[in-house]
């Protein structure tokens, strides 16, 4: 690997001005070049110790260069920051100085290398994987060869703990999801259930016991296929920290998924996602189809395209976009009304409970550090 030298410059105390206690250490000028061999050994053609601050950067009071801001703490991926230039001789140039996405992450944009004249600089942060921060250094340099950096780091929203839909939204209680009832028994039909994985480290892995099936072991979202009997299959997601359980019930008789719908009751169910419920066609009449309707609707939730109501023997349910972040406290309910294959009109139900837990909003950046008053 190429070599990293780690520079420490100008005079004075350590921290300047800040020394309590035992007397202020004093640092001599210049130190000179302090490097770090492939080893990871600190060398110096210093003797005795020499004491290594890795943090703020101290400048002289001589150097009248600033940056704006000094630093971005906890910009999003993607997230563009405008700097500008104070003080100094001359004109400016800006760099980015480097730029440490982090494991499977991306640079941002300008590119580490590149020099760029005037008084401001635009850079974009780039891409750090979940659990990574990024950091950027960028420079401004005079015409006399003065600079200040500036720190940004970046990153994915912090959500808090796993949360898995269905599931039960909360960052200190570890509860169940669950769904009431997949009918089984019925040939070529074969309910399914969206499981989607929340927050957490990003990384998520699934497994299921019980009955039925899923359709990958990782990723965000997964479908879980229902198996046979009147039995019970657990799906399991863990994100290498926590793991979060739901329970998908089966019933083998005849009113879940011939009277009521398959599933029709659920919790909790994470907004913007979606599931399918279904009547069991070989019960129903082939002439009328079911109708579908919301009775309380405080999610916004809609049918296939939007729609408040629909006919068919399944639909597409849209959980909405309006819920809140503490368990229970969205409650949506809906009715089926289907004919029978012998012309009996009857009224099914199908219930859940919707959440925006974990929220997607965020402020960001949590911090900036030196604005350029009036700037």
């Amino acid at each position: 690997p190429a070599a990293a030298t780690l520079r420490v410059l100008g005079q004075g105390t350590l921290p300047p001005g800040n020394g309590t206690g035992k007397p202020a250490l004093l640092r001599k000028a210049p130190l000179g070049n302090v490097s770090i061999d492939d080893g990871g050994t600190l060398q110096s053609v210093h003797n005795g110790n020499v004491l290594v601050f890795i943090g703020e950067k101290w400048h002289s009071s001589s150097v009248t260069i600033k940056i704006h801001p000094t630093k971005v703490q906890q910009a999003l991926n993607a997230q563009t920051t405008t700097f500008t230039a104070s003080g100094g001789t001359g004109s400016y140039t800006f760099q980015v100085l480097s730029d440490a996405p982090g494991t499977g992450g991306s640079a941002g944009s300008p590119a580490v290398g590149g020099t760029y004249p005037g008084s401001s600089f635009v850079y974009t942060a780039g891409t750090a994987a979940a659990g990574n921060i990024g950091t950027a250094v960028i420079r401004v340099t005079d015409s006399s060869g003065e600079f200040y950096d500036a720190v940004v780091t970046y990153g994915v929203a912090a959500q808090g703990p796993l949360f898995l839909s269905p599931g039960y939204p909360s960052p200190t209680v570890s509860s169940i999801g669950v769904v009431y009832y997949l009918r089984t028994g019925v040939t070529g039909f074969t309910p399914t259930v969206r499981c989607d994985a929340y927050a957490g480290s990003g990384t998520y892995s699934w497994t299921v016991s019980g009955t039925g099936s899923l359709s990958a072991n990782s990723g965000p979202t997964v479908t879980f296929t229902a198996g046979s009997g009147s039995t019970t299959g657990i799906v399991v997601c863990s994100d290498g920290t926590r793991s979060q359980t739901a329970y998908m019930y089966h019933n083998a008789g005849t009113t879940y998924g011939d009277y009521y719908p398959t599933p029709y009751y659920m919790y909790h169910l994470h907004t913007a996602t979606t599931q399918t419920l279904r009547m069991n066609p070989a019960a129903l009449s082939t002439t009328v189809q079911p109708t579908w309707l919301f009775t309380s609707n405080p999610a916004n939730s809609s049918f296939n395209s939007g729609l408040s109501t629909t006919t068919g023997y399944s639909v597409t349910l849209n959980v909405g976009n309006q819920a809140g972040v503490v368990p229970y406290s969205t409650w949506v309910n809906g009715q089926v009304v289907s004919t029978t294959s012998v012309g009996a009109v009857q009224t099914g139900y199908f219930y859940y409970y919707a959440t925006a837990y974990p929220s997607s909003l965020a402020i960001s950046p949590t911090l900036i550090e030196g604005m350029l008053p009036g700037g």
